[in-house]
């Protein structure tokens, strides 16, 4: 029997306690001696990955991987949990730059770091005035996140006639290794301690009118004429102006992030909350201060992962640091990871930051697959098939990997930059005895005289 195949599995192994086979150490892939692996294991996938650049076939009894063409860099693995036994790996143990897969280590550090709730602020009312010490809570406002209001409520109260916020210290609002061109791109958010409408302006045309969320940005734009040169609408580097192209029809929709300074913070929450409100460095928090919380944090984990937000990503990691600290570190923050979360895996390792929008990001597919293999322990099989993105069912993966019978057999976390596709996550095999762990990457290798990005 000979059935091409197209691949979508890599392997999750936790392989921190477990010692290591020989069987283990051979590159399943690739070597001849490979046994066959039964249908009954490995599910058989529809979709061509990334124009059929890579087919895994069954031929004579042995599984091997065809490259098509030969400038491409691709890694593999398989796991079956419950055997704690790889299947297949070809290169696991090479880094690649894991682009959005990147989510699935900020999903076990939040798992670790975070409550069963999303923290809004510290919160200390005296004589009618209510001090705030803002935690990066991404909700708040947050126009595709509709949880905010009772923090609404529970601010604007009869008794409260002034707010001040509290600003603790931030190191940077883009993180490690952002491309500086992408500022004005809806994927690259700027970060802040207070995150207001998730730091972004959404920019709309209608009759010829532009109109923007937050309102308070509609005395900020400039019109330019039809350049194609220009984008619909951009923003200048370093200040809250916006140019609007004159000749652009009718649209909606159009995000561009905002610098969060403190002026355009005061003027959304002072017309939000319709009190006046002040804004200071930070100060030392009464012993007295009580938590607000927001929403559940699995809501929030849940879109992160299914629509691949980094904005939710970024700010959750601000989160963790501020639940601990009264500074946000980057640096620190990651540098500490070294010595917990990515200590325990098998290849060294890069990670710099929660959304994986940096090239400085480095792993390798047994990396993911241990880091995987972990969430499945700790969370169990019901709560990650909620969490990541089902294939033919929501997210990413909406209309990717539709089973005929409308059940998904596919959870996993996609991730792409330029010359990059990856997608991990877990698979259910064709019984549904099985629920496997894979890791897949590709990454094309620039011809000579060609450019990289």
């Amino acid at each position: 029997m000979s059935v091409r195949l197209s691949i979508l599995f890599l392997a999750i192994g936790f392989l921190f306690s477990c010692s290591t086979t020989k069987k283990q150490q051979q590159d399943l892939v690739s070597s001849p001696q490979v046994p066959q692996v039964k249908l009954d294991t490995v599910i058989v996938i529809q979709d061509k990955i990334v124009h059929d650049t890579v087919v895994l076939s069954e031929e004579n009894n042995a599984w091997y991987l065809k490259f098509q063409p030969q400038n491409i860099n691709f890694g593999l693995s398989l796991y079956d949990p419950n055997t704690s036994e790889f299947l297949l790996n070809h290169r696991s143990e090479n880094l690649f730059i894991p682009a959005s897969n990147t989510k699935v280590i900020t999903l076990l550090s939040l798992i670790n770091n975070l409550g069963d709730s999303i923290a809004f602020g510290k919160f200390y009312v005296q004589d009618s005035i209510l001090s705030i010490w803002p935690l990066g809570d991404p909700s708040f406002l947050n126009p595709k996140y509709h949880q905010f209001v009772s923090i609404v409520e529970k601010i604007r109260k009869p008794e409260i006639k002034e707010v001040h916020i509290y600003k603790p210290e931030m190191d940077d609002i883009y993180g490690k290794g952002w491309h500086w061109d992408d500022y004005a791109q809806g994927y690259q958010p700027t970060l802040s301690v207070m995150p207001v409408y998730s730091n972004k302006v959404i920019f709309s045309k209608v009759n010829g009118i532009a109109k923007t969320l937050p309102i308070i940005f509609e005395y900020k734009l400039k019109w330019a004429a039809n350049d194609p040169d220009i984008p619909l609408v951009n923003r200048k580097w370093n200040e809250n102006i916006f140019t609007v192209d004159l000749a652009a029809k009718d649209f909606s929709g159009y995000e561009i992030p905002f610098l969060p300074e403190d002026s355009v913070l005061k003027a959304i929450l002072e017309d939000t909350l319709k009190v006046k409100v002040s804004i200071f460095s930070d100060k030392i928090m009464p012993l007295q201060s009580t938590i607000c919380y927001s929403s559940p944090r699995d809501s929030m984990l849940k879109w992160m992962m299914q629509e691949s937000d980094n904005f939710i990503s970024e700010q959750l990691i601000v989160q963790s640091i501020l639940m601990h600290s009264d500074k946000v570190s980057f640096k620190q923050f990651y540098k500490d990871c070294e010595g917990t979360i990515l200590s325990q895996l098998k290849d060294k390792s890069r990670w710099v930051d929660g959304s994986g929008l940096s090239r400085y990001n480095l792993q390798s597919p047994r990396n993911i697959i241990a880091i995987l293999d972990t969430i499945l322990k700790i969370k169990g099989r019901p709560w990650v098939e909620e969490i990541f993105a089902a294939g033919g069912i929501n997210g990413t993966l909406k209309k990717k990997y539709v089973s005929p019978e409308n059940l998904p057999y596919v959870f996993a976390k996609s991730g792409t930059l330029s010359g990059v596709h990856c997608l991990s996550g877990y698979v259910r095999t064709k019984t549904g005895r099985f629920f496997l762990v894979f890791v897949q990457w590709i990454c094309w290798i620039p011809k000579e005289g060609s450019r990289q990005h």
